[in-house]
């Protein structure tokens, strides 16, 4: 269904520099992390237009589902780093654990907890609540579970062996508060990272930023209920009019971070890729863990289409944790050059089996390049992308008798990153092996679904030139 209200913000080229919060790729929820949202990542990247040039940037344009969204903010929960000089007024394991969980936890385990987080791990109650996930057991028996957890542990990437000790020594001891639950005089709870500078390429001529909004009224956020999970999408015409154009960088724009799970821009299509619903080229997109596209080589622009309705933002909002309505104006903000670079990029998904039996999986797909019109394509960038059950995510190139792990590593839902291929060149009749494996806890087989609890297997692979690249079933 068309989505009845979108709003566009537009501006042009002025100052060359914007600031932003992170646009590393670090996790979103780790310490000294960076702001806003990480996102679904490449999961790259109505309306009322607001053409009216903005003061403070290069020309600039805010499309949303509603409302015209300021991006780049920090999260106010991103986590500093500690003072080492500093000491609570009462020595305990208590406190040294709740220093470590300040360090390591509480960019999104927060006293409002961030990116989907479950629960707080801020006071010593939060800890000896029950688990939002399994009742039975204390979120501090949960702590312990996942810092030990070989395939996914929390945070993502792990944490030092002496503040994984540090943790065991406090639960070792029956994990009490010690005299002191509030560890006054403990270095204080994460503070924000400072924003960084950006510098905009050179050769962006404008800006534009889609964000959602009320499906009724576009001046108004898009309202996500209590305890629900949503996937919306919302429809745009191309703000910069008919023509295509090249989109050379893009930042995420997060308004609520509690809710935001993911969101992924589309050229919009309808007859479904999956047997259903809306279908479409995928454009950019953003996950926890990717924090936007800082640039395209000099040479390159990524491919943006031109028309009516011709965008769609799908975004993934996940508030089941919540007891109350929650309201949000995300979306993303894009770079645009009406002249194009010599070279025009897109993102194909290379897809493998999401059935996640009981147990470990590890399936493994692969498929034989056909390329049309060149000898070879320029691969930029690879983006796994799984859900809750995903553990490890592989990409494998055979040539010649010859295979190459181009991207093997552990995946977590909850940091998922863009990785550069350093413009590896893809030839006719090579062959991409995709391997996603899952470890599956739930006493069930999963399969393929849009929700968190679903499971999804795809490398998302940026490349050019446009058009050229076919493997398998790709999107």
């Amino acid at each position: 269904m068309k989505h009845l209200s979108r709003s566009v913000s537009h501006r042009s080229r002025g100052l060359a520099v914007a600031a932003l919060g992170s646009l590393g790729l670090a996790s979103a929820c780790s310490s000294g992390g960076s702001g806003g949202p990480g996102g679904e990542g490449p999961i790259t990247p109505g309306p009322s237009m607001n053409g009216a040039p903005s003061d403070d940037a290069p020309n600039s344009s805010t499309v949303d589902g509603s409302g015209a969204g300021s991006g780049g903010e920090t999260n106010p929960n991103a986590a500093a780093p500690l003072d080492p000089n500093a000491s609570a007024s009462v020595d305990s394991e208590w406190c040294d654990a709740l220093g470590v969980l300040r360090q390591n936890c509480q960019g999104c385990h927060a006293s409002e907890p961030q990116f989907g987080a479950p629960m707080a791990l801020v006071s010593f109650d939060d800890l000896k609540a029950p688990s939002v996930i399994d009742a039975t057991k204390s979120v501090s028996e949960r702590v312990r579970a996942r810092i030990h957890d070989a395939q996914r542990p929390m945070p993502p990437g792990g944490m030092s062996a002496h503040e994984v000790a540090v943790l065991d020594a406090w639960l070792d001891a029956g994990g009490a508060a010690g005299p002191d639950p509030t560890c006054a005089g403990l270095a204080p709870a994460p503070l924000p990272t400072e924003a960084v500078d950006f510098e905009w390429p050179d050769d962006c001529e404008e800006f534009f930023t889609l964000t959602t909004s009320s499906r009724t009224n576009p001046s108004e956020k898009y309202v996500v209920p209590a305890g629900s999970e949503e996937h919306p999408q919302f429809i745009f015409d191309s703000p910069w009019g008919d023509d295509d154009v090249q989109v050379l960088a893009y930042r995420p724009v997060t308004d609520n971070s509690r809710i935001l799970h993911h969101w992924i821009l589309y050229e919009n299509s309808t007859g479904g890729i999956f047997g259903g619903g809306l279908g479409g080229k995928f454009l950019v997109g953003w996950a926890p863990g990717s924090q936007g596209n800082t640039g395209m080589p000099d040479d390159v622009g990524m491919y943006m289409p031109g028309g009516a309705d011709k965008l769609r933002l799908d975004v993934h909002y996940y508030n089941l944790a919540s007891a109350q309505a929650e309201s949000d104006s995300s979306g993303v903000e894009l770079c645009i050059t009406r002249t194009p670079r010599a070279n025009t990029a897109t993102v194909s998904g290379l897809t493998g089996s999401a059935t996640a039996r009981v147990g470990r999986s590890d399936n493994v797909s692969s498929c034989t390049v056909n390329l049309t019109g060149t000898d070879h394509v320029t691969m930029l960038s690879v983006s796994p992308h799984m859900h809750k059950l995903g553990v490890h995510a592989k990409l494998e190139l055979t040539r010649a008798g010859q295979t190459t792990a181009l991207h093997d590593a552990p995946f977590d839902f909850e940091d998922q990153r863009i990785y550069e291929l350093d413009q590896l060149e893809i030839r006719d009749g090579d062959v991409l092996t995709t391997t996603c494996s899952y470890e599956n806890d739930t006493g069930r087989t999963v399969t393929f679904g849009e929700n968190s609890d679903d499971e999804m297997c795809f490398n998302f692979v940026t490349y050019y030139p446009m058009g050229a690249f076919q493997c398998g079933f790709s999107l």
